[in-house]
């Protein structure tokens, strides 16, 4: 399946983004490294003053920029999870299986 979708992602590049940003956010070191980031940009707002409406500004919005790419990175993972589903639904033996009530559109989320 080769295809591309809406977003001009074939569905082997959907998967390998997917996994890729799976591992990575399921990661100890990323995790570490993005604690020490956002806890230091945070220490830093701290120790400026109220008068320095520029910087403390810059920081913040530094670590707003941190919780955006772990953003993009969940839906990274979501999308993969979305395609299999859809990939999935659009066998004809699992049509069939949805048809008889044993498919899978069960409402359940994808794990």
């Amino acid at each position: 399946m080769d295809n591309q979708d809406d977003t001009g992602m074939s569905f082997e590049q959907i998967m390998e983004f997917g996994h890729a940003a799976a591992a990575a956010l399921g990661s100890q070191v990323y995790q570490v490294a993005n604690k020490i980031a956002v806890d230091q940009t945070i220490i830093d707002w701290v120790n400026t003053s109220p008068k320095e409406k520029e910087k403390r500004e810059s920081l913040w919005h530094e670590v707003q920029a941190h919780g955006r790419s772990q953003a993009v990175m969940q839906g990274m993972v979501e999308r993969a999870q979305q395609a299999i589903a859809a990939r999935d639904a659009s066998r004809p033996e699992n049509r069939h299986l949805d048809e008889q009530g044993f498919g899978l559109d069960d409402g359940y989320p994808i794990q």
